[in-house]
């Protein structure tokens, strides 16, 4: 017998940087494999914060993180890709669905993944509408001042710390 070897290398994780990197090389390793290739297909799913129950600040990060307890509930796979997929949030009994289901009446139309960045900035959009209208000010004026001063960066880390930034002055 010859041994054959594959390996691969995985990336920090926002929550268990080492976790995520050891459980990251071993999904890798088993792409390589063959083994759970639909892992590749999985749509991404953005559960914004106002659907969460359990938000803290992460000390070191400097990140909101949501420490519900979140549990796939249905999936479906076929021909190696992932075409359903349920998860609740057992914390607040809310479910985000992506795919599609068989009805009697036929397929139901793909239901996209939320858009990150443009959830985001609803909240911030909202905080900064309700920091304004407390002190008086123009809210586009505010909004404008943010996006041009140094350090902006459209991610969702920065605008949801802009956010928080936000709501904690009108609540000061």
């Amino acid at each position: 017998g010859e041994w054959i070897w594959k390996w691969d290398t995985g990336t920090p994780s926002n929550m268990e940087a080492q976790k995520g990197e050891a459980s990251d090389a071993a999904k890798r390793a088993g792409f390589c494999w063959g083994i759970g290739r639909e892992l590749y297909t999985a749509p991404f799913i953005w559960v914004g914060a106002d659907k969460c129950r359990r938000l803290k600040m992460n000390q070191k990060s400097g990140r909101w993180q949501c420490y519900d307890d979140f549990r796939v509930t249905e999936l479906v796979v076929n021909d190696g890709r992932i075409d359903s997929l349920q998860i609740c949030n057992a914390s607040n009994r809310m479910a985000v669905v992506y795919g599609r289901q068989e009805a009697a009446d036929g397929p139901r139309a793909e239901e996209p993944a939320q858009d990150a960045v443009k959830e985001v900035k609803r909240r911030l959009w909202a905080a900064i509408n309700r920091y304004a209208e407390l002190r008086g000010e123009d809210p586009n004026a505010i909004a404008d001042g943010m996006t041009h001063a140094s350090g902006y960066v459209e991610t969702v880390e920065y605008l949801e710390r802009k956010a928080y930034e936000f709501e904690e002055a009108c609540n000061a």
